[in-house]
C-alpha cells in the first residue's frame, strides 16, 4: 500500500516491470482513466521500453467494467463505512485483514452482461 495517489508505485515496481514475462513478450494492460496512468513520469518511463506494453483504457464512464472499482466499492461499504482508526497503520492493518479474509473464500466473477444486450449511449 502506498499513501499517495500518484505514479510512485509504478516507479517502485520498475525492476519487476522490466523483468516481466520474458524480454520479448508484449504485456497487455487494461487501465481506467486515472491521471497517474498517463502522467509525464509514467510516459517517460514507458518510452524507455518501446513496444513492451499495449494499453487499453476503459471508457471514462465505464467504471462497472473495472473489477477493482467494484471490489473497492464493496470494501468501502462493508469495512470502511463508519470506522474510526487512530492511525494510518491501524487502517492498513484492517485493510490487510479484510483482504486476507476475502482471499480465504475466493469468488469467481461471472459477467452478467451479454454483448448483444448492451447499448451505446
Amino acid at each position: 500500500m502506498h499513501p499517495a495517489r500518484n505514479t510512485v508505485p509504478v516507479g517502485r515496481n520498475r525492476p519487476a516491470v522490466r523483468r516481466g514475462s520474458g524480454l520479448g513478450a508484449r504485456i497487455r494492460i487494461v487501465l481506467d482513466n486515472h491521471s497517474a496512468h498517463i502522467s509525464k513520469e509514467t510516459r517517460t518511463f514507458l518510452a524507455t521500453l518501446p513496444n513492451r506494453f499495449a494499453f487499453a483504457f476503459t471508457p471514462k464512464h465505464g467504471s462497472w467494467l473495472n473489477l477493482i472499482e467494484s471490489f473497492f466499492g464493496k470494501m468501502a461499504k462493508t469495512l470502511l463505512r463508519g470506522i474510526r482508526v487512530a492511525s494510518a497503520d491501524e487502517l492498513k492493518a484492517r485493510i490487510e485483514l479484510y483482504l486476507k479474509e476475502v482471499n480465504e473464500t475466493p469468488v469467481v466473477f461471472r459477467w452478467k452482461y451479454k454483448l448483444e444486450t448492451l447499448s451505446v449511449v
